[in-house]
């Protein structure tokens, strides 16, 4: 048989949904309803996180953040993943304060906290 894509989606929901309600119906009620929590849970995350990557890659091609300095990860200058830009390089520390121009990419840096004034403690 050729079935249409809307067609073979909806057999194959009707599918599981058939395989969930009979795996259901042999549990107790006691598992069931720990199965319901467990399952509703877990669709809750998977629904969530697609739902964050696609706004992702809808909304924004870069996310930049500050507030956890880069000195936690042992880097002094702005860290690059999955197109997230840390830019906090730890000047309330002891870290030097950084600046980047997102279209280029360049950073530039001031001199470490503790060069710039000497008897600052930082949040240490």
């Amino acid at each position: 048989m050729n079935f249409t894509k809307p067609l073979k989606d909806k057999l194959n929901n009707q599918l599981e949904d058939q395989l969930y309600w009979q795996l259901k119906n042999q549990l107790s009620n006691q598992l069931s309803n720990q199965l319901d929590t467990q399952l509703s849970n877990q669709l809750y995350w998977q629904l969530r996180t697609q739902l964050v990557w696609q706004l992702n890659d809808q909304l924004y091609n870069e996310i930049y953040i500050g507030h956890t300095p880069v000195t936690k990860i042992n880097k002094t200058t702005p860290v690059n993943c999955a197109n997230v830009w840390n830019i906090d390089t730890g000047a309330a520390f002891l870290g030097p304060l950084s600046i980047l121009d997102v279209e280029t990419k360049e950073y530039w840096q001031s001199d470490p906290l503790p060069l710039l004034y000497p008897d600052e403690k930082g949040r240490n």
